[in-house]
């Protein structure tokens, strides 16, 4: 060949590679409820722009929505078919959107890093039906929270009881009165929401043998015989001891020992009364239960990926970067952004290096996710639906609405035909 006829060849082959267009970047969608311009979602935003400019692959936009973790919203989407590519779902919504095809299961190998990476009490929340359905995010196991001037000035001393009788014996210690016997600051005491009046049944159930589900959450027993006990011993604690106070959004002003899913409870601590004040709280396990436990559920968020996109590949590859990757400081970059929501961290990386392990409010919370001794909640079909019921039903036996066994009975059956409507759609 020629030198001329191969410059010609040349010179057109590099027309021909320039008429190519490059190929354009993937354009991913992540919804959040948190608010981008503050604290952890701020934070996310600022990790997602930092992985914008690392590759040229995906460019992910973020997107603040207050309702984006809400079921109604995701199954709008759904149905206009205007689904993103990241997601935010509640645990206890799982199952409904496993049932409607909305989100699919972690692959083999996505499964293989989560499970070398992530705290096997965080990757409860993820699991239903022996599948993973997403990343572990918000982390809300339940603990005790007490005021350790009220032990000291009481002569309780720093420890917190080891049985459930040292603690009301404790509470009754620290109950006030009024001179006509009406309390005026509780010994012990929760907020009337589903998170804590559902949780409480729940350990008291455990602590008595019980279950309230079985068969993959879809069998209820609340008429069993330790959900009897656990519901006598509840209203003995409210009415006939006398020492709790219950509902409202009640502070360590009117409850000396609390029952919480933590840890936002310290951001509560820290906005009504300030950083002085939270150096004097503590929180602690649930007491022993007579075979020598004290598991306590855990409620929380995971990452989803939707059925509906086409970059799952992309969408594993960011999140994986983003909830394992490891900085030189040992913290991951989700992990920086749980800390300042004030959550637990989910990996064995993350809970070594962050600083929850040296703050003394912590202790309770992180204590059952290091040891294991959490148990994911329930996760029934129409989650919303049972635990409204649950809560309502709880709150009337609380406050004598009706006899509690007649109230256990129509819970059990409301419940149940919740739940087979529910399978039957």
């Amino acid at each position: 060949m020629s030198k001329n006829r191969s410059l010609v060849v040349c010179v057109a082959a590099l027309v021909l590679l320039a008429a190519v267009p490059a190929q354009a970047r993937i354009e991913l969608t992540m919804v959040t409820h948190w608010n981008t311009a503050v604290t952890q979602g701020a934070l996310l935003q600022q990790y997602i722009d930092e992985y914008n400019s690392l590759q040229d692959e995906v460019h992910i936009t973020l997107i603040s929505d207050p309702a984006a973790s809400g079921t109604e919203k995701i199954f709008l989407w759904h149905t206009a078919g205007t689904m993103p590519d990241i997601l935010p779902v509640s645990q206890v919504n799982i199952p409904q959107f496993v049932q409607s095809g909305i989100i699919s299961p972690m692959p083999d190998h996505i499964i293989q890093v989560l499970e070398e990476n992530f705290l096997p009490g965080a990757l409860q929340l993820t699991s239903h039906r022996g599948q993973i359905w997403g990343y572990p995010t918000e982390n809300m196991p339940n603990a005790f929270t007490y005021d350790l001037i009220d032990f000291n000035n009481k002569g309780i001393g720093d420890q917190f009881p080891e049985t459930w009788e040292e603690l009301l014996a404790v509470a009754q210690r620290l109950t006030e009165y009024d001179g006509e016997g009406n309390i005026t600051r509780a010994g012990f005491g929760w907020n009337q929401d589903f998170r804590r009046n559902i949780a409480m049944l729940m350990v008291l159930t455990w602590r008595e043998g019980g279950e309230l589900f079985t068969d993959n959450d879809t069998k209820v027993h609340f008429t069993s015989e330790p959900v009897q006990r656990a519901v006598n011993f509840l209203t003995e604690i409210v009415h006939e001891r006398n020492i709790v106070r219950y509902g409202g959004n009640h502070s360590h002003s009117v409850q000396a020992i609390r029952w919480a899913p933590g840890p936002y409870v310290r951001s509560s601590i820290l906005a009504e009364s300030g950083p002085e004040r939270l150096a004097e709280i503590r929180s602690a396990r649930l007491p022993l239960s007579p075979d020598g436990k004290r598991t306590v559920p855990n409620y929380g968020w995971v990452i989803a990926v939707p059925t509906a996109t086409p970059y799952k590949e992309q969408v594993h590859d960011f999140l994986i970067w983003l909830t394992t990757d490891v900085l030189p400081d040992g913290t991951t970059r989700m992990g920086n952004v749980l800390t300042l929501l004030g959550s637990i961290p989910n990996t064995l990386t993350d809970i070594y290096s962050q600083p929850v392990l040296q703050d003394p409010f912590m202790a309770g919370f992180v204590a059952p996710m290091m040891d294991n001794d959490v148990r994911s909640w329930p996760m029934p079909p129409n989650s919303n639906g049972v635990f409204s019921t649950m809560n309502r039903a709880i709150s009337d036996i609380l406050n004598q609405v009706d006899a509690p066994m007649n109230i256990l009975t129509n819970l059990q059956s409301q419940v149940q035909q919740l739940i087979d409507e529910a399978w039957e759609q």
